[in-house]
């Protein structure tokens, strides 16, 4: 990334219902798909359902078949666990904020700038605990490079 613009953000809680994936990022369509196909979420999902993921591994340090990451879309109280699907509330807080415009294989890329050059000028420290993408954009509607993604790593 040749020039970043990183927000500092507060958000609320948020309720989400998920399902962990474990193994290289880029591998999480099948998660994805069963998220998407369960009949509780289904019938709630549209055009304005929030779909994100949590990631809890640096690639760069955590052998690929091993990274952890939960593919979510957020969902209200009401909602109750369905089979092989789990909810969970991510944390509200101060966030470090980045609007990515390109193909989900720069996102890598976007991470390193932030943690290797934003966050050691910027005073600030990140929780350590997991970093969100929030997906703006419908990736089977949307060419590659026009794909838009809210990266948001919580601090302390």
């Amino acid at each position: 990334m040749s020039k970043m613009d990183v927000k500092i953000e507060k958000h609320g809680d948020m309720r989400v219902a998920f399902i962990r994936h474990t193994g290289p990022y880029e591998q999480s369509t099948e998660a994805w798909n069963r998220l998407s196909a369960a009949p509780g979420l289904a019938s709630r999902m549209g055009p304005d359902s929030c779909f994100l993921s949590l990631c809890y591994d640096d690639p760069d340090v955590t052998e690929p078949g091993n990274t952890r990451m939960d593919v979510c879309v957020a969902v209200g109280d009401d909602y109750e666990e369905e089979a092989g699907i789990s909810t969970q509330v991510i944390p509200g807080g101060e966030f470090a904020v980045v609007v990515y415009k390109g193909a989900y294989s720069g996102l890598h890329d976007a991470y390193r700038a932030i943690y290797g050059e934003w966050l050691p000028k910027s005073g600030r420290e990140p929780s350590g605990s997991f970093s969100m993408e929030i997906y703006r954009t419908d990736c089977s509607r949307t060419p590659p490079d026009e794909n838009i993604t809210e990266i948001r790593i919580p601090l302390i």
